[in-house]
Parts: structure tokens; C-alpha cells; sequence
């Protein structure tokens, strides 16, 4: 918020703050310098799942009025578009993987992807 010179009781902070998530959500990359459980850089959203961190998500969920956060945001992996609900579905997917991640707490926000029109990226045009 300070970074955006946005008081936290701006009246339209949540729709300002969806709107430049929304805007550079390909430009706004983890880097390798962060903690990675999937890969060396990764959109900001996917980060945060992968760390545990759902406060984010869940918030860009539960008042998605508010912040107009788009779900279906994709980048390209291994050829392919990729969503957010692609990357929790190869984790929950993946014997390897799942052990390092909160399961129980990635079908849950799984599920609210799917409550909330979700789509992967195979069904996107």
C-alpha cells in the first residue's frame, strides 16, 4: 500500500489493488530469491499458494465485488496455458509434490476455484 502511496482506508483500494494485480499479473514474478516449492519464478498468486499464504486468494475470492481479481490469468508452461487452478491441480496431482504442500487446505481452496468458475487452461480460447 505504501508503495502505491494508497491509505488503507481509501474508499476504492480493493478495486485499485485488483485492478493492478489484474494489469501486471504477468509482469509481477517471484524470483528465484523467494521460497519455491514448484518453480524458480512464478506469477505473484501462484507464489503465495505454494508458500502457504492463501490470505491473498482468499481475500481476492471471498471480495471479488470489490477487487475484480480475473481467476483465469494464464501463463504459458511447457507449451501449454497454465491457470491458477492448473498449477493447485498439478500439486494435488503430483505424489512428489503433494507431500511438500497443506493438501487438506489445497482441495479446499481447489474446490473454491471451481465454486467460483474457474477454468484451466485447456478451456480457455
Amino acid at each position: 500500500m505504501r508503495e502505491l502511496d494508497l491509505d488503507e482506508n481509501h474508499p476504492n483500494r480493493k478495486a485499485i489493488i485488483g485492478m493492478i494485480l489484474n494489469k501486471y499479473h504477468d509482469i509481477i514474478i517471484c524470483g528465484k530469491d523467494t521460497e519455491n516449492r514448484l518453480r524458480d519464478t512464478e506469477p505473484i498468486i501462484k507464489r503465495s499458494i505454494g508458500r502457504g499464504e492463501y490470505d491473498l486468494i482468499d481475500n481476492l475470492m471471498y471480495y471479488e465485488e470489490d477487487y475484480g481479481y480475473n481467476l483465469n490469468h494464464y501463463e504459458i508452461v511447457d507449451g501449454n496455458k497454465e491457470t491458477i487452478l492448473d498449477y493447485i491441480e498439478k500439486i494435488l496431482n503430483t505424489p512428489s509434490l503433494i507431500n511438500k504442500y497443506d493438501a487438506d487446505r489445497l482441495r479446499v481452496l481447489h474446490n473454491d476455484f471451481i465454486e467460483y468458475d474457474a477454468k484451466r487452461g485447456s478451456e480457455l480460447e
